[in-house]
């Protein structure tokens, strides 16, 4: 073999383990922004699943305070009555209702930690999208990434949805949070 093809043998295998690892890196780039595309959809649908369950807890357990007042009312109705009536078995049922009845006070307390634990377990899964949101983003800012990803076609993902009240839209938006009231 000649000089010649001996040259031109190795620049031909040079450029192709240099073209080889130059199309595995942008395939590995390419890969890893879908795999974070991907969670990032799948977690914006498991939010919305989580939400609904959320509310759905509060609204149950708020529930609670009604069955118990019922009862009160059906134990006082029922007193009422005897009274009226003469009943002597009253004073035993009472003895029986009053235990269940005497805990409605502590649903409010079960609500509440319902309330806050649901809310802070809402404000992480929040927080972990829109940690998600900042790593993808990131992957088109900084170079060769960047330059990788739009020759494959690929772009930002639209902001992810975070769910807020109207009122901290409005302070945002304004930049004036003077609401102090609660609204009970």
């Amino acid at each position: 073999m000649s000089k010649g093809w001996i040259i031109t043998l190795v620049v031909l295998g040079v450029v192709l383990v240099g073209g080889g690892t130059i199309v595995g890196t942008c395939f590995g780039m390419a890969n890893e922004e879908a795999k974070i595309r991907v969670l990032i959809e799948a977690k914006q649908r498991d939010n919305t699943s989580e939400f609904d369950n959320m509310k759905k807890k509060i609204a149950q357990v708020a529930q609670i305070p009604d069955a118990k007042f019922d009862a009160l009312k059906e134990l006082f109705q029922a007193h009422a009555e005897s009274r009226t009536t003469g009943g002597g078995g009253l004073m035993k049922w009472v003895q029986e209702s009053v235990p269940d009845v005497g805990q409605a006070g502590d649903v409010y307390d079960k609500v509440l930690n319902v309330i806050t634990a649901s809310r802070d377990a809402w404000t992480m899964r929040q927080k972990e999208i829109l940690n998600m949101q900042a790593q993808h983003d990131g992957y088109f800012e900084v170079y060769p990434r960047a330059w990788v990803l739009a020759f494959c076609g690929r772009e930002k993902l639209p902001r992810v949805q975070i769910v807020t009240s109207t009122a901290t839209a409005e302070a945002f938006e304004s930049g004036v949070d003077d609401d102090v009231t609660l609204d009970l």
